[in-house]
């Protein structure tokens, strides 16, 4: 009896009992895909995409959804994330809305923009401009919507404009400022911040060179100290004369002030102008001038006692009543006395 036909005629049914089985059933996590072929679901791939019998499927991260859009396989099998700049709607499902705001997961000091799609630099910071999302900081850089900063040297860091200081210095979370009148400028010398916000003074004794063109200034010899009456400006810079009548003091807090002749402070002179050479009265520096009390009692009886006819000018003689109004007190004016009338 001949079986080979019966052999093939088995192995054929086999085959086809086989294939159907193949079409009709999927292998885990794949699904039909038209009347003879599987695919995949979502998330997954074939282990072997050309294999016939092995239909093994992996889970593929990275892998996108295919109906949803911006969303992505994790690395755990079955979990989903969205795309950067995109986060998961709060209904459950795998919709994605973009983020404004938020930040790149793959590159520091990078943010989702207004525009869907786009990304801008964090604030203090610019693209490379390598066609990357890779960013550098950059000093001298405006801070989007706050006023009055821009960025430091150093990274991170952040500086106020000029006249400005910051409103919690140390605080680096806090980056509100505020003009801060009689700040010196950091940039212009003699210059400080006026009352008004962004408006600026010269330091008393100095002028604008052209008003309202540059912020140059220069010092101006007799011009009113803009702070203290009854001053002004020496012929040397940075000194100062008391008005006829007047003379330079400091008060316990150090500064500088103009009271009447008659009237003497504990204090000693302010910045005293240097006094001309001449031999009409003796110079505090020279090796052969006498001792303090000397010069004091000397200028005492010159000027105080209305004994200055031989003095060369209005400013010398204030300028001597200063240095001996830097020393007499009611206790050493019988001395300088002593000693001026012990050497006359």
């Amino acid at each position: 009896m001949n079986i080979l036909p019966k052999f093939i005629g088995g192995a054929v049914v086999v085959a086809g009992l086989f294939g159907l089985s193949r079409i009709a059933i999927p292998p885990a996590h794949a699904h039909h895909e038209g009347v003879f072929s599987h695919a995949p679901d979502a998330g997954y791939k074939w282990e072997d995409p050309d294999g016939y019998f092995d239909r093994t499927v992996l889970w593929n991260p990275g892998a996108t959804h295919p109906e949803h859009p911006h969303i992505t396989a994790a690395a755990e099998e079955g979990h989903w994330n969205a795309d950067p700049g995109y986060v998961l709607n709060d209904d459950g499902s795998l919709n994605a809305s973009w983020q404004p705001g938020s930040t790149h997961p793959l590159h520091p000091h990078i943010t989702a923009a207004a525009q869907e799609g786009s990304w801008d630099p964090d604030p203090g910071y610019i693209l490379d401009g390598d066609g990357s999302l890779s960013a550098s900081w950059k000093s001298g850089l405006r801070y989007p919507g706050r006023p009055h900063i821009s960025s430091s040297a150093k990274e991170g860091d952040w500086t106020p404009d000029d006249g400005y200081v910051f409103t919690f210095p140390g605080n680096p979370a806090e980056l509100d400022v505020v003009w801060s009148a009689g700040k010196p400028s950091v940039i212009y010398p003699h210059v400080k911040a006026a009352t008004a916000p962004d408006g600026w003074v010269p330091f008393p004794g100095y002028d604008w060179v052209h008003y309202n063109v540059t912020m140059e200034v220069v010092w101006r010899p007799t011009l009113p100290n803009s702070e203290v009456e009854h001053v002004k400006a020496g012929m040397q810079e940075n000194t100062w004369y008391a008005d006829p009548g007047y003379h330079i003091a400091k008060n316990d807090a150090g500064r500088m002030f103009a009271e009447p002749d008659g009237t003497y402070h504990s204090t000693y002179a302010y910045n005293t102008p240097t006094l001309p050479s001449s031999s009409s009265y003796p110079s505090p520096t020279s090796s052969s001038s006498p001792n303090k009390p000397s010069i004091v009692g000397w200028a005492f009886h010159k000027i105080i006692k209305n004994q200055a006819d031989d003095c060369a000018s209005d400013e010398n003689r204030w300028a001597i009543t200063r240095l001996a109004c830097s020393a007499i007190s009611d206790d050493q004016e019988k001395k300088a006395d002593d000693d001026w009338y012990g050497r006359h």
